[in-house]
């Protein structure tokens, strides 16, 4: 009597063995790409909305300028050159509440996050002080810069809140960097990015290779940087 050769079901221990290692490799090697591109794309969405803010502030500048002869309507001001005890801040999460309870930007609190390690904050602006509770300074991505005038094109108005200085630095050499993690802020990007945006609306993202003071103030300003 022959033996009868029946096909073969399924696979053998060291097939699936194999197939298993060849996902892992994949997925060793695809799964960063995939990582820093999503990361890539968040970066440039915060780029979208600090350009957003800068317009939201600057249309309604030119608009109070035009009519009044204003020249730094709704741009912060600090303790030390105050003009209008109304645009004063010790913090940037303050101006951004005043920003969106004068509807300058009329966005929800998550806006102003967007960003690796940093909380959105839940909720809007629903005309009560016990509405802007919910967000603080954990709540923003933020650092922005005091005492600028719509005629500072080029200097710096805003930085992610990993910068770790509390002054835009005016005497710099072509290789200084700014410091990282100021006021025990590492969120975002720790030290390996930041996003800026400038007076006349150019927004930035930067890697650590790109982040100089000749990058971030070729203004040579001196201006103080608001606390988050």
């Amino acid at each position: 009597m022959k033996n009868i050769h029946r096909p073969r079901k399924g696979f053998t221990l060291i097939e699936m063995l194999v197939v298993i290692a060849i996902i892992a490799l994949l997925a060793a090697i695809l799964v960063p790409s995939v990582n820093k591109a999503l990361e890539k794309a968040k970066r440039m969405q915060l780029v979208n909305n600090g350009r957003n803010i800068y317009t939201a502030v600057f249309v309604d500048v030119a608009s109070v300028s035009d009519q009044f002869g204003g020249s730094s309507i709704y741009l912060p001001q600090s303790s030390a050159n105050s003009t209008d005890t109304n645009l004063t801040f010790t913090t940037t999460h303050d101006y951004f509440i005043k920003l969106v309870q004068d509807e300058i930007l009329p966005v929800n609190w998550a806006f102003f996050a967007n960003a690796t390690g940093v909380t959105a904050a839940t909720g809007q602006w629903d005309g009560t002080t016990a509405s802007a509770s919910n967000f603080s300074e954990n709540n923003s991505s933020w650092q922005a810069v005091a005492d600028l005038t719509t005629d500072d094109t080029g200097t710096l108005f805003l930085v992610t809140k990993n910068i770790g200085e509390t002054a835009l630095n005016p005497s710099y050499s072509d290789t200084a960097r700014p410091a990282f993690g100021g006021s025990g802020n590492d969120v975002p990007y720790k030290d390996k990015a930041m996003v800026a945006v400038f007076i006349g609306g150019q927004a930035v993202a930067l890697d650590k290779k790109t982040v100089f003071w000749r990058v971030l103030n070729p203004s040579k300003a001196d201006n103080s940087i608001l606390e988050p």
